[in-house]
Formats: structure tokens, C-alpha cells, sequence
């Protein structure tokens, strides 16, 4: 929250005792972080986070149509 920006932090460094005992936790660009409040809008994603980050963006799901007891119940 200190620099409004979304840092990316990893499972494993969630779960990490230093992290855990601290309340601080690495992100990927090394920036340590502290958990905000749920109710703050997150900042601009962190550059360096995003050129790091090791998972794969998924593709963009696609909308199916609905058409099962719609079809067969009158309107």
C-alpha cells in the first residue's frame, strides 16, 4: 500500500515461517509487503512482478450458450 501498486507474491512464499512470524512477504520483484485491507482497491500492477511472474495468463473463457430446458418450456 506503501507505493499503490499490486505486487505479485507466490504460494510458497506465503506459507514460508519468515514470512509467516514477520508479516512480510517478498514479492517477486523483491519489494517486501505487508497484507492490505480486503476493502482497499488494489493499485496499479507492479511491472517488474508482471515480467516475472512464472504462470501462464489464460486465455480469455468463452461465453457458451444456454439453451437446455429454455427450449423446451413454453415463454
Amino acid at each position: 500500500m506503501i507505493d499503490s501498486r499490486a505486487h505479485k507474491v507466490i504460494d510458497s512464499e506465503l506459507c514460508a515461517p519468515h514470512a509467516v512470524r514477520s508479516g512480510r512477504y517478498e514479492a517477486l520483484c523483491g519489494h517486501l509487503v505487508a497484507p492490505a485491507p480486503l476493502i482497499d482497491a488494489d493499485g496499479a500492477p507492479c511491472a517488474r512482478c508482471v515480467q516475472l511472474d512464472p504462470t501462464p495468463v489464460a486465455p480469455p473463457a468463452r461465453r457458451r450458450r444456454r439453451r437446455g430446458l429454455r427450449r423446451l418450456l413454453p415463454v
